[in-house]
C-alpha cells in the first residue's frame, strides 16, 4: 500500500454511494448540529466580531447572487473533501493510529478556516466528517453532508426564513440575540436522533479503507 493509500482503494472509497437511509440520518443529525453551533456562533460574534468572510458570502446570498451558492454548495464540498478526506485523511491513517489521524485532520481542516468564530466548528465538522467516511467507506456520503451544512444556511438567508424570536440575518456583525429555548431544544432532539439512527446504520463493506497493520477501519 502507498502512503495515500493506493489506487485501487481511493477508487472504491469515490465510488462508493451511500444508503439514503445514511444520507437522511446524516443530514438530519447535521441539522440539529446546525441549530446548536449558530447558537456559539451568536455568542462568538458579539464577542470576537464577525468573519469578513462569511459576512462577504451571506451578503451574496441575500443578493441572490448563483456564483456564492454555486461555490458554498458545490465547489467547496467537493474540493474540501477531496482534499482533506480523500487525501490527508486516507494519508495519515495507513500511517498513524486512527485516533491521530482523526484528530490531525480535523485539525488541519479547521485552519482552512482560520477566524476564531469558525474554526472550533470547523473542527467539530472536520471530526464528524472523518469518523463518517470512516465507518462508511463513502467520500461522496460526506461531500453530501458538507454540501447540506453549507446549503441549508445559506438557503435560510437567501430565502428570509425566520425562527419566532430569532432573526438569521443577525448572525453577522449586528448579532444581538439568541435563539429562542424551544428552537434549541428541537435541534438537540434531531442532533441526538441524528447520532442514533447513523449508529444503528450497519458500516461499509469492502469500500472501508485498511489502516496501518491491514486493519478494516469500518470495523474498528
Amino acid at each position: 500500500m502507498v502512503w495515500w493509500g493506493g489506487y485501487g482503494e481511493m477508487k472504491r472509497w469515490l465510488l462508493s454511494v451511500p444508503r439514503l437511509s445514511v444520507v437522511a440520518w446524516l443530514c438530519t443529525f447535521l441539522f440539529g448540529l446546525g441549530v446548536i453551533g449558530t447558537e456559539w456562533t451568536i455568542y462568538a460574534v458579539r464577542r470576537f466580531g464577525a468573519d469578513p468572510n462569511a459576512v462577504v458570502l451571506r451578503d451574496a446570498f441575500l443578493a441572490g447572487c448563483a456564483p456564492a451558492f454555486v461555490f458554498a454548495i458545490v465547489l467547496m464540498p467537493i474540493v474540501e473533501e477531496l482534499i482533506f478526506r480523500g487525501f490527508l485523511l486516507r494519508m495519515l491513517l495507513v500511517s498513524t493510529p486512527v485516533v491521530f489521524a482523526l484528530g490531525m485532520d480535523a485539525l488541519v481542516f479547521a485552519l482552512f478556516h482560520p477566524s476564531f468564530p469558525m474554526l472550533p466548528m470547523a473542527f467539530v465538522l472536520g471530526l464528524i466528517f472523518a469518523a463518517v467516511v470512516l465507518r462508511f467507506g463513502s467520500l461522496p456520503l460526506t461531500i453530501v453532508g458538507h454540501a447540506f451544512w453549507n446549503g441549508h444556511s445559506a438557503l435560510l438567508v437567501a430565502l428570509g426564513l425566520r425562527v419566532p424570536g430569532y432573526a438569521l440575518r443577525d448572525v453577522g456583525e449586528h448579532a444581538s440575540r439568541g435563539q429562542p429555548g424551544w428552537w434549541l431544544v428541537m435541534g438537540a432532539v434531531t442532533m441526538i436522533a441524528g447520532a442514533v439512527g447513523l449508529a444503528r446504520q450497519s458500516p461499509a463493506g469492502p469500500a472501508a479503507l485498511t489502516c496501518r497493520g491491514g486493519r478494516d477501519l469500518a470495523s474498528s
